[in-house]
């Protein structure tokens, strides 16, 4: 008897991507998905009691104690799955932060997705700077699939008020 999750086709999850065991949960997900062709991410950033955002990126670098290297290492020593190179067509991911884990993510997907054809991003809303720019940079990464088209968006806040575009968005950020 094989796996639950064999013939899943899409896959969207609800996790904190700011933590290496996530990630860790995500890639066996991942893994065990073998006809997954559309893979959505809900980033579940860690809320204080205000309902604001607390430590945002700041526990990348935590809690890599079940790991024998750094946790930002952990996407570039991954063998790719079956599914990442074969199968998977599309990735969103909402809620976006840039943080180490996530543009790790991204970028295993594009040296490693063979068939991959759309990567959607939709950033938080005050995204610094610098994590938009790191993210931007990917798109400059060799990509396995010759087709593969990138969509960044802003936070959907600022595309509710000012239905701008994601450049302009990115001139409004510290």
């Amino acid at each position: 008897m094989g796996s639950i999750f064999n013939n899943l086709v899409t896959l969207c999850l609800d996790l904190d991507f700011t933590n290496i065991r996530n990630s860790i949960s995500l890639s066996f997900a991942v893994k065990s998905c073998h006809r997954l062709k559309n893979l959505q991410i809900n980033n579940q950033v860690n809320m204080d009691c205000n309902g604001g955002t607390s430590d945002r990126g700041t526990s990348d670098q935590n809690e890599n104690d079940c790991l024998p290297y750094p946790g930002v290492l952990f996407w570039q020593l991954r063998e790719p799955c079956w599914c990442v190179t074969y199968q998977l067509k599309s990735l969103c991911i909402r809620g976006y932060t840039g943080g180490e884990f996530e543009v790790e993510f991204v970028k295993y997907l594009i040296l490693n997705g063979g068939v991959l054809e759309k990567i959607s991003i939709w950033f938080l809303e005050d995204c610094s700077w610098v994590n938009v720019v790191a993210t931007n940079c990917l798109l400059s990464y060799p990509k396995l699939s010759p087709g593969l088209s990138f969509d960044l968006k802003p936070g959907v806040e600022y595309m509710r008020k000012y239905g701008g575009s994601f450049e302009k968005w990115v001139t409004t950020l510290k």
